[in-house]
C-alpha cells in the first residue's frame, strides 16, 4: 500500500464500503478454497485490468491507497492455507517453495523495520502478488485433465489480449488507460507497443501451446490458424525481450517434439512467404510503416543509446551498490525498501533493475537467488525425469512454458499470471520427481 503524503489521514470507508469489500474477500477466499477455476480466473482478471489495460481499481482507506490486488491476494493465501489444512499437511515440494517465499517474506519485514512500514510495502507489493499466486497454484492437484484446463484458460486469455491489441491498432486510445502514448517515441517500433511485454509474452505463450497442440494428431484447423494468429500478433507488439522468450520457448518444443513438429515446418514456410507477400503488396501501395518498425527494431540495439546498453548500464551501477555494501548486504540483501537508484547519464531512474534475477539479489541477497534458482533447477530435473504416460505427452509444451518464463525474467520481472504457471510447473515437476524417487528407493531395496 502507498502512503497518500500525510502522516495522519481522516478519510475512512463508509460502513456500506466496508461491508461490500468485506463481502468480496469471504466470498473470493471461499469459493477459491473449494474451486480452484474461481482462484485462477479472478486472478487473471484482476491482472488483465490492472497490469495489461493499465487501470487503477484502487481506493483510499485510513491515508493508503489499497489495490483490489492486495484483497485478491490476501484471500489467495487464506485460501491457500485452508486447502493445505484440509488436504493435512504440506509435500516435500510445497514445503521447498514455502521456504522460497518465506524468506523473501521474511526481507520484507527487514524492510519494514529499515525502511518504514509504507516503503517495503510499495516495493514489496508486487512480489507478493506473485508470490500469493504461486502459493495458491502449489495447492492444485495438477492432472493432466486439470492442466489442460489452465491451458484452455490461457488460450482465451491470450486470445483475448490479442484482440484488444487489434483494437488499439486499428483505432488509437480507443480503450481509454492513464499510460502515456508512444507516439512522440524517437522510434518507429515503440507505435505498435499499444500493451505492455507481459501482455505479448502471455499471447506468445498461447500461440506456443498450440504450436503443441498442433504437432498432435487431433490438431484441428482452428487451433492452426489461432497459433499463427497469437504469434504473429505478439511478434507485431515488437517487444524485443518476448522474441526471445518466444524464440527459447520454441526452441526447446523442437528439441522435445522434433518428429511430431515436423508437420508444422510446411506451414510455418507458407507463413512466412504470406508475409513476405504482404510486405510486398504494402510496399507497392506506398506504405512503410512496417518496414520502418522493422528496421528500427533491429538497428536500435546497436545504437549507442540503446535500450539494451541501458539495462546492462544500470545492472552494474546496481551490482557495484550491492556488492560495496558489505558481506551481509550480499548474503542476505538489503531487503524491500532499499530501492533501485541508480544514476545512467543525465537521468536518475528510481524503477526496477528490470532483471528478475538482479532484484531478487538486491532485495534477498545470495540466498535469496540462490533458493530461486534450486526451486528452477527442481522444476527442470521433475519435468525431465521418466514421467507417468499422462504427462508424458504434455512435458514439451511445459518445458516450453518454463523457457519462456526463465528467460523473460532476464530483462523484466515475470508477474501475476507467470506466478500461476510457475506454482503449476513446481507442483507437477516436483511431485513427479518425488514419485521417481520413491520408486527408485523401492526399487533399490528389493531383495
Amino acid at each position: 500500500m502507498l502512503p497518500m503524503g500525510a502522516e495522519f489521514s481522516y478519510d475512512f470507508l463508509s460502513d456500506a464500503e466496508v461491508v461490500v469489500i468485506a463481502a468480496g474477500f469471504f466470498f473470493m477466499m471461499i469459493a477459491a478454497t473449494i474451486f480452484w477455476e474461481i482462484a485462477i480466473v479472478g486472478a487473471l482478471l484482476m491482472s488483465l485490468g490492472e497490469t495489461h489495460l493499465g487501470f487503477d481499481f484502487g481506493f483510499v482507506a485510513m491515508g493508503y491507497t489499497v489495490s483490489p490486488f492486495d484483497l485478491l491476494s490476501a484471500a489467495l493465501v487464506s485460501a491457500a492455507c485452508f486447502r493445505f489444512l484440509i488436504a493435512g499437511g504440506m509435500s516435500r515440494v510445497q514445503l521447498l517453495w514455502m521456504v522460497i517465499l518465506g524468506y523473501g517474506f521474511l526481507r520484507f519485514l527487514g524492510g519494514v523495520a529499515d525502511f518504514g512500514l509504507p516503503t517495503a510495502v510499495s516495493f514489496y507489493r508486487q512480489s507478493f502478488y506473485v508470490a500469493s499466486a504461486l502459493f495458491y497454484s502449489l495447492t492444485i492437484d495438477w492432472t493432466p485433465e486439470r492442466l489442460e484446463r489452465l491451458v484452455k484458460i490461457w488460450l482465451v486469455v491470450g486470445l483475448t489480449l490479442a484482440c484488444m491489441t487489434i483494437v488499439e491498432w486499428l483505432f488509437p486510445n480507443v480503450i481509454p488507460r492513464p499510460t502515456t502514448s508512444n507516439a512522440m517515441s524517437l522510434y518507429a517500433f515503440d507505435q505498435g507497443r499499444v500493451v505492455p511485454a507481459a501482455s505479448a509474452l502471455i499471447m506468445a505463450q498461447a500461440g506456443i501451446i498450440g504450436l503443441v497442440v498442433w504437432s498432435e494428431a487431433r490438431s484441428s484447423v482452428l487451433m492452426r490458424v489461432l497459433c499463427i494468429f497469437l504469434l504473429a500478433i505478439s511478434f507485431g507488439l515488437f517487444h524485443r525481450s518476448v522474441w526471445m522468450a518466444a524464440a527459447a520457448g520454441i526452441a526447446v518444443l523442437l528439441a522435445f517434439s522434433r518428429e511430431s513438429l515436423v508437420r508444422v515446418v510446411p506451414f510455418i514456410m507458407l507463413g512466412v512467404a504470406g508475409a513476405a507477400v504482404l510486405w510486398m503488396f504494402q510496399q507497392g501501395l506506398g506504405g512503410d510503416f512496417l518496414t520502418r518498425a522493422v528496421q528500427s527494431a533491429v538497428q536500435e540495439p546497436f545504437a549507442a543509446d540503446s535500450s539494451i546498453a541501458w539495462r546492462v548500464t544500470g545492472w552494474e551501477l546496481l551490482l557495484e551498490r550491492a556488492f560495496s555494501s558489505g558481506v551481509e548486504t550480499v548474503i542476505f540483501g538489503a531487503g524491500y525498501g532499499a530501492g533501485y537508484e541508480r544514476q545512467i547519464g543525465w537521468s536518475t531512474v528510481l524503477y526496477s533493475p528490470h532483471n528478475f534475477y538482479i532484484a531478487t539479489l538486491l532485495d534477498t541477497g545470495l540466498i535469496g537467488v540462490g533458493l530461486w534458482v534450486y526451486g528452477f533447477a527442481r522444476i527442470t530435473l521433475g519435468l525431465l525425469g521418466a514421467l507417468p504416460p499422462g504427462f508424458v505427452i504434455l512435458r514439451p509444451g511445459l518445458m516450453a512454458l518454463f523457457a519462456t518464463i526463465v528467460v523473460y525474467d532476464i530483462p523484466y520481472n515475470h508477474l501475476t499470471e507467470q506466478g500461476l504457471w510457475l506454482g503449476a510447473l513446481a507442483s507437477t515437476g516436483g511431485a513427479l520427481l518425488v514419485r521417481r524417487n520413491a520408486a527408485v528407493a523401492r526399487l533399490v531395496a528389493r531383495p
